[in-house]
Parts: structure tokens; sequence; C-alpha cells
């Protein structure tokens, strides 16, 4: 069973559905004990990136979810909370990419990124190029050396999917990108299950 943290309802909800639709079992929990029970762990994208963090302190998740050694999918703001911090408002993420979230420039472009390849990914396995729908995020993450697949905005290659040991982060979205979506949670399913 995959665990959905609850810290932004309405994202929840929809990674359930779509979970759901292709027959992977999950819940959305909020208790410490049943996340760390859980096969894999999944962190939805939050509207609010901010809240999100105060409601995982609120809930004293965050250390226990820091120490986790299972496979860990961040997804829009849940891979920019498995960064170190972020800039220039230093929230603290879990640190499980050692690096820092910038915040994005509100006149970038939001529409479908054309993708592109770094490296093969053993969770991602992607043509070279493929169009994708990126989630609503307010902080962007540069190319780095956990980068397997990038996009280009406004000149500048982002990290469209980072993976370090078992936490992989995305910011794409899932959903709305249905085909990367069903092979990225299969295999994160497969992973966990491993």
């Amino acid at each position: 069973m995959i665990a959905i943290v609850n810290y932004d309802p309405e994202q929840s909800e929809r990674i359930v559905r779509f979970l759901n639709e292709i027959e992977i079992p999950n819940r959305i929990l909020i208790n410490e004990t049943e996340i760390l029970n859980a096969k894999g762990i999944v962190l939805p994208n939050s509207h609010d990136l901010k809240d999100a963090i105060r409601r995982i302190h609120f809930k004293n998740l965050f250390s226990a979810l820091r120490m986790c050694k299972k496979p860990i999918l961040g997804i829009g703001n849940g891979m920019i909370m498995m960064c170190e911090n972020t800039i220039p408002d230093n929230l603290n993420g879990f640190g499980f990419f050692d690096l820092t979230a910038q915040q994005l420039n509100h006149e970038s472009k939001k529409e479908d990124l054309l993708m592109s390849i770094k490296f093969p990914s053993r969770m991602l396995n992607l043509a070279k190029d493929v169009n994708v729908k990126i989630e609503d995020v307010d902080y962007i993450v540069e190319e780095n050396d956990y980068s397997s697949y990038m996009v280009q905005s406004n000149n500048k290659l982002i990290s469209a999917f980072m993976e370090r040991g078992n936490c992989f982060g995305t910011i794409i979205n899932l959903i709305d990108s249905d085909d990367v979506g069903r092979l990225l949670f299969k295999k994160f399913f497969d992973i966990s299950c491993s």
C-alpha cells in the first residue's frame, strides 16, 4: 500500500482517484505509524508550500519522514520539500536532495514543456523527448547531479525528475500527463514492493 501524506486534501484526493483508476493500493494518511508502515510514501503537490510544511510539523511527521528509508515520491511542491531549503524565504525541507530550490519568476510560462533526458533513470524510462504538463509550483530546482529529466523554462534547464537512492521527485503533473503518470506510479509501486 502507498501512503499519501495528507497536508493538502484536494491534491491528495486527486492522487487517490488516479491510483485507484490504475489499481494501485493506496490510502491518504496523516498518522506517523501508518505512514511508516506503508510500502512507499507520496508527498503530493500543495498550493501552499509554507502551509504544507507547517501541517507536517504540526502532526509531528517532519523528523519521522526525514529519517524514513522507504521509497518516497515527491510531486510538485512535494519534490521541493525534499530539497534542503528554499530561497529567498529559507523554508527548511527534508534534505533528501542536498539542493536549494529557487523561487520561480511568476512571469515564467506555465504550459506544456518539452522534457529531455540527461541520463537513464531506474524509475522513469521515457523516449528522448516528450511533452509533459508541469505542476503549479512556486519554486524550481535547476539542473543538478540528481536530475535525470529536465525541461527548459526561460532559457534555463530545470529539473523535471530527480532521484537519489529511494527518493524520487518530479514537477511533472502526473495526472494530466496521463501515460507518464501511469508509468511513473506503477514503477514507484514496483520499487516500493521489492
